[in-house]
Formats: C-alpha cells, sequence, structure tokens
C-alpha cells in the first residue's frame, strides 16, 4: 500500500482510493489527543463536498485542450489563460478561468473499467469492480462509499448528523446505488440519500409534534419487542437500524433545517444558479454548516435521459 506522508501530492491521494488511505491513516485508532501536530500541507478538512456529475464534457473541450494536437485529436474550441501560471482552459469558460488559483486540476487520473455503473464503483470507492467492464448492481459485499468509511471511522460528534448525505439521489438507480452504499460495512453506515420527494416531507417536520414522534417510537418498541426472534436475521437488524437512524434524523434541530433553502435571498439563490444543481450546491453548504463530514451532490437527468453519454 501507499505510505501516505504530509510531502505526498494530491494526485497520490486520489490515486491509492478511499479505504486504502484511510486505513493507512489509522483513523479507526485515532482520539483528537493521538492526533499529530497541525498537518504542513493538507490542513484539517472538516467536510467535503464531492459533485458526481451523470458523464462530463470531454477534456479536450474544457481543461486539457492541446491546441497543438492534430485536428482529429483536439476540439472545436480555442484555449484561454486563467488565474494559474499555464493552465489554460476553453474559451466558453472564462468565470471558471478566474478562480481556478482557487482549486486544483487533476488530469491524469484514470482507470480501465468502460462500463458504466463499474466505473462508477471506482469512481466513490476507490476500488476497481470484482468483474471488470460489465455492469451489476449493488450487493452487502460491496466496497463501502467514502461517507460510509468516515462513518465507521470517525463519525460526526453532534447527535443526529449523518457521516454522509448523498444530495438528489443515487446515481445510476437501476443498479441499486452500486458505490453509494454502505457495502460490507452495513445498511448503519450508509449514506442518508436525500432526493427532492424526501427534502419536502422532512422541511415538513413542524407537523410532528414531539408527541407523536414519542408515540411512533413507543410503538414500534412495542412491535419488536413481539418479534424479537428476527433480531437474529440480518435484514431484520438493518431494518431497525434504519428505523433508529430517521427517528434520530426527526428530532435533530440542527440537520433538517438545513434541507430548507426558502429563507436564502434571492440574490444567494441567484448566484448558486435557479437551477436543480444550483439547488443542491446551496443545500451542500448548509449541510456543511451543519456538520456533515461528507456530501456528495448527484447530477441525475430530469426524466432520466443520459444527457452526457455521448460516445
Amino acid at each position: 500500500m501507499l505510505q501516505f506522508h504530509t510531502t505526498g501530492s494530491r494526485r497520490s491521494f486520489l490515486k491509492v482510493g478511499g479505504l486504502g488511505v484511510l486505513g493507512g491513516l489509522g483513523w479507526q485508532s485515532l482520539s483528537p489527543a493521538d492526533q499529530p501536530a497541525s498537518p504542513t500541507s493538507f490542513g484539517r478538512v472538516k467536510s467535503v463536498i464531492f459533485v458526481t456529475l451523470y458523464g462530463g464534457p470531454p477534456q479536450t473541450e474544457t481543461f486539457d485542450m492541446k491546441p497543438e494536437a492534430p485536428l482529429e485529436a483536439r476540439g472545436p474550441f480555442k484555449p484561454i489563460p486563467s488565474s494559474v501560471v499555464d493552465l489554460h482552459v476553453c474559451e466558453h469558460l472564462p468565470r471558471l478561468s478566474r478562480l481556478l488559483h482557487l482549486g486544483t486540476v487533476a488530469r491524469t487520473l484514470s482507470h480501465k473499467d468502460t462500463a458504466h455503473a463499474a466505473s462508477l464503483y471506482t469512481h466513490l470507492t476507490g476500488w476497481p469492480h470484482r468483474i471488470n467492464n460489465q455492469n451489476f448492481p449493488a450487493t452487502p459485499d460491496d466496497h463501502p462509499h467514502y461517507g460510509a468509511i468516515v462513518s465507521k471511522m470517525r463519525p460526526p460528534p453532534r447527535q443526529g448528523v449523518p457521516a454522509s448525505v448523498i444530495v438528489g439521489g443515487r446515481i445510476l438507480p437501476q443498479f441499486k446505488g452500486i458505490g453509494q452504499t454502505g457495502g460490507f460495512l452495513g445498511k448503519a453506515h450508509s449514506p442518508f440519500v436525500l432526493s427532492e420527494q424526501l427534502r419536502r416531507l422532512m422541511a415538513r417536520r413542524g407537523e410532528l409534534t414531539r408527541v407523536r414522534l414519542d408515540g411512533r417510537q413507543r410503538l414500534l418498541e412495542a412491535l419488536q419487542g413481539r418479534a424479537r426472534f428476527l433480531d437474529q436475521q440480518r435484514p431484520a437488524a438493518n431494518y431497525g437500524t434504519v428505523q433508529g437512524r430517521a427517528l434520530t434524523l426527526l428530532n435533530s434541530s440542527g440537520f433538517i433545517p438545513a434541507f430548507d433553502t426558502s429563507a436564502e435571498t434571492d440574490k444567494v439563490k441567484n448566484r448558486y444558479g435557479r437551477t436543480p444543481m444550483g439547488g443542491y450546491l446551496l443545500m451542500a453548504r448548509g449541510l456543511v454548516e451543519a456538520g456533515v463530514p461528507v456530501i456528495q451532490i448527484s447530477d441525475i437527468p430530469v426524466g432520466g435521459e443520459q444527457h452526457w453519454d455521448l460516445h
């Protein structure tokens, strides 16, 4: 396994994959008192917003235009300079070009899987799928999503705040959200999936009084008490865990308000964009403020059409 040092590059970190790096860091055994002194290169990251596009535009039309390449190997657009020396981008990205000094562009990452679902699995877990170049649905034996690893090794200290949230729903739902589950860590660590329908329901939480919530919890406990024999079954145990998480979230005072962006000013909404993606990004900001460590934003096409599947 790659040895991780503070002098390692971001590209090395990305290449080795989530579970391998986190295992090498020994997160499970580190308490705050045991952690090393402030690192010299990565800092103390509190939250990550991970935008997952349904495919994407070609590199030759965005960040790696190859203007000197033969005509058949380059795109039709012209490069323009950016705020980073020697980094040129597409002429149709003028606003982004002025902000590139605030981030890092990694243009050399790749994998060998040609199947959509299996490559997404690699993308979101850091591991190649056990069956290469074929599409398979998610299974309980899969590697866990990055957020599930954080849930296992370093859950947020705040009660009622999940370790990871998927905003917009899972990409490729026809494959049962491959790469976006708790995998072999179990459903207790699966990311909280926030679809638009669920967001609206959770935003109406005020209609559920404390008395009603307590009553529902007592009813669940009574029903579970009459079916203890089912507790030996893994699906039943997972179901009980999901119930417990749902009740905890409904009782949370800091997490649920992050779903509601209606109080934001028109100026803020316009800056983020009056689009589904703009709304998701604005919501992600609220989730960061609520203390959620890992947030995945899913760019799922309206109606399911594959708007980036250009090959």
